[in-house]
């Protein structure tokens, strides 16, 4: 039996090297999948996610989601902003731990596979 970081990371892998290969990510992406942990535990995943809903459809955010459904942390109709303002405390403590494992492991994939010099040296 698999780990769930193993999943995760597996999941955000995939995501990532495929939007990699499609030549997809640019340096807003990088900077979100380095940065949205952070977001998340300085403002909370409710802030965090609308932060994210305000920015339009994004790449990042479609890859949050895929990453959330196929590990079973939300179901396929409900997206992560309206499980969030819905779910109760206990279930939002559980609800937010899980993106942010997700979180990391999208940021580790994006440090892993993007090379530095390819978003103009953005190496943070």
């Amino acid at each position: 039996m698999r780990t769930k970081d193993q999943r995760f990371s597996e999941s955000c892998w995939k995501a990532v090297s495929a939007a990699k290969t499609a030549q997809q990510i640019d340096p807003e992406y990088v900077s979100r999948a380095r940065s949205f942990p952070a977001l998340i535990h300085h403002a909370g995943l409710c802030q965090a996610l609308a932060f994210l809903e305000s920015k339009g459809p994004d790449l990042y955010k479609q890859h949050l989601q895929q990453v959330a459904v196929e590990n079973e942390i939300i179901d396929e109709e409900e997206t992560l902003i309206e499980k969030s303002q819905e779910a109760a405390m206990p279930a939002y403590l559980v609800l937010t731990r899980r993106v942010m494992d997700v979180a990391q492991w999208l940021s580790r994939s994006v440090n892993a596979l993007v090379e530095p010099d390819e978003n103009g040296g953005n190496n943070q």
